[in-house]
């Protein structure tokens, strides 16, 4: 406002034009300079236009420069008078180019289309793997073993490199998002393994698949039996426990050790792999363990499929005190 009144009109209004004119300059040429040197700290275009307009008047400064030239004889009065005028001015088109910025630009933003997730068109894999851990990679390896085009998701950057190395498709992502698994070519794979080490995202992504693609098929490792019930529940095409085939080799391998023909152990593993599996189907169906995720402390306890006959044998005198305490609790 004192700079304001200071201003001598009889100099300012024959020459309105060259001042809104050079305002308007200066303005411009400091809105884009300080455009630019936001846009290149990899600031938003907005924060960056909103940066241009406050800092795109003149400044107070050149209201002490201006008079201190006048006196110094480097600037006659009109002249001192002209850019005083100019300076005032670009104060008053800066807080109006902010202003109208401020309520532009988010109507801008709005009418702008949300951006498509990122195209992954190229995939085109029969199988997506979701997981490259030591249990996806072995999968993967079958897969590749008979040249099927296999698609990865993970978001771990060391198994990002070592899938690098194994000629497939790879997409950098979490799993448990649908526009990564949309992006990767999940609508579009026969198949959708899911190898996570993680019973939460293996269950989440179960979930989006079968609510955004249910004409995928769906593989899933799962955590454990309790896992592999609710995955049956869910009705995945197929689950495996992530220790059961290799525990069943163990076994196997361990009855070879101890003299059994190779044919004998063959079949004893299938008549428990059988037994198991009927088990597992017979809990689903049966609901036996219904609400089991609103007790976190129950647990399902292991039982044997075959009837040996003979009871257990405490071999030192703690085994003797748990396996008594046990029968006491259960009794």
């Amino acid at each position: 406002m004192g700079i304001g009144m200071s201003l001598d009109l009889k100099v300012l209004l024959p020459h309105i034009g060259a001042v809104l004119g050079s305002a308007v300059l200066i303005t411009s040429i400091k809105f884009m300079v300080v455009f630019g040197l936001y846009r290149t700290d990899h600031t938003t275009r907005s924060d960056a236009a909103k940066a241009g307009a406050v800092l795109m008047p003149a400044g107070e400064f050149s209201f002490v420069l201006l008079p201190l030239a006048l006196a110094n004889g480097l600037l006659t009065q009109d002249q001192s008078e002209f850019l005083t005028a100019t300076a005032a001015l670009t104060m008053m088109i800066g807080p109006m180019v902010f202003t109208g910025l401020t309520h532009l630009l988010p109507r801008l933003r709005r009418a702008t289309p949300e951006p498509e997730p990122e195209d992954f068109g190229a995939a085109e894999g029969r199988v997506l793997v979701i997981g490259f851990g030591r249990f996806g990679q072995i999968v993967s390896q079958c897969l590749l073993a008979e040249g099927v085009d296999v698609t990865i998701i993970d978001n771990d950057v060391e198994m990002i490199q070592s899938a690098g190395r194994f000629g497939v498709h790879i997409y950098y992502g979490d799993g448990t998002r649908l526009d990564v698994l949309r992006a990767a070519g999940a609508e579009q794979a026969e198949v959708i393994a899911i190898c996570v080490d993680d019973r939460e995202a293996a269950d989440r992504i179960v979930d989006i698949v079968q609510a955004a693609m249910p004409r995928v098929r769906l593989h899933v490792r799962s955590f454990d039996r309790a896992h592999s019930m609710d995955l049956l529940r869910k009705g995945v095409e197929y689950e495996m426990r992530e220790t059961l085939e290799s525990a069943f080799a163990f076994g196997g391998r361990t009855l070879e050790a101890l003299g059994l023909e190779r044919e004998a152990v063959d079949s004893l593993v299938r008549d428990v792999r059988t037994k198991d599996r009927a088990r597992l189907q017979r809990q689903v169906e049966e609901g036996l363990y219904a609400g089991i995720d609103l007790i976190p402390t129950r647990k399902i306890e292991p039982e044997p499929l075959t009837d040996t006959g003979k009871p257990a044998r405490p071999l030192n005198p703690e085994a003797q005190d748990v396996l008594k305490h046990e029968t006491e609790f259960s009794g």
